[in-house]
């Protein structure tokens, strides 16, 4: 590891919780090395792979393979040393070897090295504030170090055990209590069993799904101890699936890395294992000093100070941009130092960080009002590839921030005008004077919420509810097509239900396939109709179709390995 190469960004865990690090790497999914050295000059490092930790080596010898593969079932302790004493002997990996002898498989060693990696992550998570970090981004630094096998495992739910971290509970409770009295809204985006939460912190999940709820409301309930309710928000606040006020950027890692969408998520014994650790990490984990100054700020989700005052607690590193929410950067004048093409780039960025608040949608992406869908992508393409930060040269350091700025102002307006819905309400907004993100927003949200309690009351058996409640979020954003196609799966309930009915609604899933060939929702609903109208064949073609997409659709996997089962028996 070598102090020539030059680091992308570097800090102190006191100034840079090693949680948000991680949130960091994964809301861009950067790929690189961290390395951390701590005051008794003890080195570390983690290989993350698009957001997802992959690889770890710590400083001293921790969690030997041969204990973790006794501990998920998978050898026993003769095995481990015998093996362990030919590993010496021989020499090599003490996972191969015991894949040569037949002792184990390549999944089973999979499984191991996840659970081996998710231990090392969270041994680190103890490193104390005074440790210094930095971060090569694009650098294998492990690439000789262990076995060929990558292992990435899910981000947000070792994330989430990081913050659980007792040593982090100072700056959770400060955190969560300052913001205690406002109304909570949940994302409706990403997949929140990725955080592999508890039953309790799943109650709370259900709780935010129905209606905004403020933490003080939550802890009224009893649902849960303060502490799993302050700890669970607070994930939830850095990763941004739970906001209060106007929300401003997507959650993190919506998107699942590609290392990881055929992981699933591991073995039965890793589940297990995962679970004990978990309540290993909860309850006897030795706490460490937290300072003061390390209240949240990554993201500052819950800030109540104005930005400057804000920028001043935290570090001036490039990992740590505390983004204005409501003034744009100004940009000096060039140096001299500057190339004649990184001047011109530096007064273009000026001049459009200037006029940034004086321009509505469409005179931001460059397009006339009348421009296609299709313009206005080539538009955003053509801007995000020019003004994304990490688009801005290491001369113009300097600057990145406020590319941040521009490019977070240009990338909402393509938001707003590549949605039918989102650009009609800005449209109609922008004629009648009214403020266009207000009123987009207020349908989207009142939208989610209603598709949010429709999925309650039907988990709760109660369809009528459900269908009155999908229905007024099909009302408010006709063109999302998850609440479409829960709508007509729910009207596929009632009783009694003819056959025109029936195949009036499997011609309208049909229709939302024909666009999106892909939707999961619709290929579910449309394979149980078609099975119910007896097409069966076309019914598992629906099902195979959806576990090529989601390998982890375990529901659509039960329907062929049963409707495998019956064909073979009718054959004998």
């Amino acid at each position: 590891m070598s102090d020539e190469m030059s680091a992308f960004a570097k800090g102190s865990l006191a100034r840079t919780p090693f949680a948000h690090l991680l949130v960091y790497c994964l809301d861009r999914s950067l790929s690189g090395t961290l390395v951390f050295q701590s005051s008794n000059s003890l080195r570390h490092a983690i290989y993350i792979e698009s957001g997802s930790p992959a690889k770890v080596r710590t400083g001293s010898p921790f969690c030997y393979f041969g204990q973790v593969l006794i501990d998920i079932g998978a050898i026993d302790e003769k095995v481990r040393q015998e093996s362990y004493e030919e590993k010496e002997r021989r020499g090599g990996l003490h996972g191969e070897l015991l894949l040569r002898s037949g002792y184990i498989d390549r999944a089973t060693l999979r499984d191991a090295l996840r659970v081996q990696l998710r231990r090392k992550l969270l041994h680190l998570c103890q490193l104390p504030p005074d440790t210094l970090f930095a971060f090569y981004r694009g650098q294998n630094l492990l690439a000789s170090w262990g076995g060929p096998d990558f292992t990435p495992i899910e981000p947000l739910a070792i994330l989430h055990q990081a913050v659980c971290y007792p040593g982090n509970w100072p700056r959770i409770e400060a955190a969560i209590a300052a913001i205690s009295q406002q109304p909570l809204v949940l994302s409706h985006e990403g997949d929140l069993f990725r955080f592999q939460p508890s039953e309790q912190e799943q109650t709370i999940v259900d709780r935010l799904r129905v209606a905004p709820t403020s933490v003080s409301e939550l802890e009224a309930t009893g649902i849960a101890t303060r502490q799993d309710i302050y700890t669970f928000l607070y994930s939830l606040f850095i990763t941004r699936y739970v906001y209060f006020g106007n929300r401003e950027k997507a959650p993190v890692g919506l998107q699942v890395p590609p290392s990881l969408r055929d992981n699933s998520l591991g073995s039965t014994a890793t589940a297990l294992a995962r679970l004990k650790l978990r309540r290993v990490v909860s309850s006897s984990v030795p706490s460490v000093e937290i300072h003061a100054t390390e209240a949240l700020t990554v993201h500052q989700p819950f800030s109540s100070r104005p930005p400057a005052a804000a920028a001043d607690s935290v570090s001036s590193l490039s990992i740590l941009p505390p983004f204005s929410r409501t003034t744009s950067r100004a940009v000096t004048a060039p140096v001299s130092s500057l190339s004649l093409e990184q001047q011109v780039r530096r007064a273009e960025l000026a001049a459009l960080a200037e006029n940034l608040e004086q321009k509505d949608y469409y005179q931001l992406l460059g397009v006339p009002r009348e421009s296609t869908n299709n313009d206005i992508k080539k538009a955003f393409l053509v801007l995000a590839k020019k003004w994304h930060p990490d688009r801005i040269s290491p001369a113009l350091e300097d600057v990145r921030l406020v590319a941040a700025d521009v490019f977070s102002k240009i990338n909402k307006a393509f938001q707003t005008l590549d949605d039918p819905v989102l650009r009609t309400s800005y449209d109609e907004a922008m004629a009648s004077q009214v403020s266009p993100d207000d009123e987009a927003v207020s349908h989207v949200v009142a939208a989610s919420l209603d598709f949010q309690k429709a999925e309650i009351f039907w988990r709760k058996g109660n369809r009528i509810e459900a269908e009155q409640y999908a229905q007024a979020a099909v009302n408010k954003d006709n063109a999302n097509t998850d609440y479409r196609a829960f709508l007509l799966w729910l009207q596929a309930q009632s009783d009694p239900l003819s056959p025109a009915t029936l195949a009036g609604l499997i011609k309208e899933l049909d229709a939302i396939l024909v666009a999106d060939g892909e939707h999961r929702r619709s290929l579910w609903y449309r394979g149980n109709l078609l099975r119910k109208v007896g097409r069966e064949d076309a019914a598992m073609r629906d099902f195979r179709r959806l576990v090529e997409i989601d390998p982890r659709h375990t529901d659509a996997s039960r329907e062929i390995r049963l409707h495998d089962m019956r064909r073979r028996t009718a054959r004998r």
